[in-house]
C-alpha cells in the first residue's frame, strides 16, 4: 500500500485461503520473492503451500480479493506471550499485487488478522517486521500501527552452535553440523525472505 490512495471503487473482501487458491497464490508468492531478490523453488512453494493448507500446521493464511480476483495474501500465526501469559500474533508475509496497490488491500488484511485474534479471545498484539528501505509499506504501517524501537537478530539453525547438545542435557546428534556462520541471505537483508514487501 502506498501513501497515495486510489479513488476507484472496487469490491474488496478478505477470506481464509482455500485449495482453489493454490495457482494464484503461487503467482503472488513468487512475485513476493522477486521483490526481495529471492527465487522460490518448486520444492519451497510445495512446502509452504502444504503448511498453509494443513489445519494445525501453526500457520494461517488470508487472501484478499478485488472484484473476485485474488490480489493479495497474508500469512500469520498465533504464539504464546511469556510477558503476559496470553497469545500474540505474528504477521510473517504480506503482499499485494502491484496493480491493486493503493486500494487498501494491505490495511484490510492486517485488520482482518486483528479481528481473527480478537474473535479467538487473544488479548496480545500483532507484530511484524519489514525491510528498512521499504518506505512505501512503512508509510502505511505508520498510519495503522506503532513503530517500535526493537531490533531484529537471527542465527541460522544450521550454524555452528556455541553450546553442544551434551552441555544442554540433550542427546547429541550423530550427524555433524556444517559450519555455516550466517553465510547466506538472511531475513535482515534484501536477499532474504523478509515479510511485508509491498502492501496495498
Amino acid at each position: 500500500m502506498g501513501a497515495e490512495q486510489r479513488d476507484e471503487q472496487v469490491d474488496l473482501t478478505v477470506r481464509p485461503i482455500e485449495a482453489a487458491d493454490e495457482g494464484r497464490w503461487r503467482e503472488l508468492f513468487t512475485a513476493y520473492g522477486v521483490f526481495y531478490e529471492t527465487a522460490f523453488s518448486d520444492e519451497v512453494l510445495d512446502r509452504v503451500w502444504a503448511l498453509l493448507s494443513t489445519t494445525g500446521s501453526g500457520v494461517e493464511a488470508l487472501v484478499a480479493e478485488a472484484d473476485g480476483v485474488a490480489v493479495g495474501f497474508a500469512h500469520h500465526r498465533s504464539h504464546p506471550d511469556t510477558f503476559t501469559g496470553t497469545r500474540d500474533r505474528f504477521l510473517g508475509d504480506l503482499y499485494t499485487d502491484p496493480d491493486a496497490r493503493g486500494l487498501g488491500v494491505g490495511t484490510m488484511l492486517i485488520e482482518s488478522i486483528v479481528g481473527i485474534a480478537r474473535a479467538a479471545g487473544e488479548t496480545g498484539v500483532l507484530r511484524w517486521i519489514t525491510a528498512a528501505d521499504n518506505e512505501r509499506a512503512q508509510r502505511v504501517y505508520d498510519r495503522i500501527a506503532t513503530r517500535t524501537t526493537w531490533l531484529t537478530y537471527e542465527v541460522r539453525h544450521r550454524s555452528t552452535p556455541r553450546y553442544s547438545p551434551r552441555s544442554l542435557g540433550l542427546k547429541p546428534s550423530s550427524r555433524r553440523m556444517p559450519r555455516l556462520a550466517c553465510d547466506g541471505p538472511s531475513r535482515g537483508s534484501r536477499a532474504g525472505r523478509l515479510p511485508n514487501s509491498m502492501t496495498g
